[in-house]
This record gives structure tokens, sequence and C-alpha cells, in this order.
């Protein structure tokens, strides 16, 4: 998969790194993203925010402003890559 190293490290302010990442913490605090689940301690699941982390804290923009969900976007990107043939391991 092509992907752009330099947004993964730093992000222009306003810009967000790979959806993926916020979309996953948001699926984790609602207690449905199963990836992170068995590698995140049980009692950090809900108190983990996108905040916490550098690489994602870079750019301040923490949350879009869009009518789903990041946790809603999170199963939306998990079906399509499970259309592609992309297994859950």
């Amino acid at each position: 998969y092509l992907l752009e190293k330099v947004r993964v490290v730093q992000q222009q302010e306003g810009e967000r790194s790979f959806h993926i990442f916020y979309q996953m913490m948001a699926a984790l605090s609602a207690g449905s993203c199963e990836i992170l689940k068995s590698i995140v301690q049980s009692d950090l699941q809900s108190d983990l925010q996108v905040e916490m982390f550098n690489y994602l804290r870079a750019s301040k923009c923490f949350h879009l402003d869009a009518d789903i969900s990041e946790d809603d976007a999170y199963h939306q990107t998990i079906d399509a890559m499970r259309a592609f043939g992309l297994s859950d391991e």
C-alpha cells in the first residue's frame, strides 16, 4: 500500500494524520475495536484519547465536523477491507 510517510510523523496545523488512527481510537473508546482490545489494557480502553499520542496531536485537529462518527467510519473501513479480501489477522 502506498502511504505518505511524512503524514504519519508530521502534519500541518489543521491536517490530520491517517484517518484510520482516529477511527480506531474512537472505536476503542466505544468498546467496539476488537483489533486494539487485545493489545490495550482493559482499564485504559475507555480513557484513551487521541490527544495522548504525539503523532496524532501534532496538528491539533482531533475530530472531524462530519455527519458520521469516527466509530461508524471505523466499521465502514473494516467492512471495506474485508470486501477486498483482507483478513482480520
